[in-house]
Formats: structure tokens, sequence, C-alpha cells
């Protein structure tokens, strides 16, 4: 249930980013920076907790209190994929945009 919710939460994230449904929650109409840092930020905001998601049923899935592991070791094994480090600079890039866009949200948010 964990999983279902982090995968559905994730998605709402990106879809909100990419259609910029995220516009609505401010009293301004951005601009070409709040757009661009707002698309980015949810959309990453989103992929990072589906994939959370994704690992939560996977360590289901593979039910073995031995190779138990926290967030800390599956970040390390991601980092050691092939891709693995582009990914993670992707990602913190992302998560970046969305705390920038958060500052905008902050001082132009809907009350």
């Amino acid at each position: 249930a964990v999983a279902l919710a982090l995968l559905a939460v994730g998605g709402y994230h990106v879809y909100k980013g990419v259609s910029k449904k995220f516009l609505e929650d401010l009293r301004v109409s951005g601009g070409t920076a709040v757009n661009a840092t707002g698309v980015a930020g949810y959309a990453a905001k989103g992929l990072v907790l589906a994939g959370a998601g994704v690992l939560v049923i996977i360590a289901t899935l593979q039910a073995d209190p031995s190779k138990a592991s926290g967030l800390d070791a599956a970040v390390k094994s991601l980092g050691h994929a092939p891709f693995g480090k582009f990914l993670l600079i992707l990602a913190a890039l992302g998560l970046a945009a969305f705390g920038a866009y958060s500052f905008v949200r902050s001082r132009h948010g809907r009350m």
C-alpha cells in the first residue's frame, strides 16, 4: 500500500509539473524561469517519489531480511549502475529546481 501511494503521488507530481497545473498555486502569471523551475522541479520530485515506490515494491518482492539495507545503500547501488551517477546528478538538479520554485511559491503563493 505504501509503494502504491508513493507511485500515485509521484505520478501526480509529474502530471502537475508537465501540465503546468502548479501555476494555479501562484498569484502571479509566472515567467520563463518560474515555468522552467516548476516543470523541472515537479517532474523530478515525482520521479524521485515514484522511484522510491518502485524500490519499496522490489524490496517487498525480494523480502530477505538478511539482505535488508537502508536508503543509503539503494542510492549507492544506483550510483554504481552504468548511468547511475548521471541519474543521481539529474535528480539532484531537479530537486534543486523544485527548491527554487518553492522560494517563488513562498513569496507569490495563493493563500
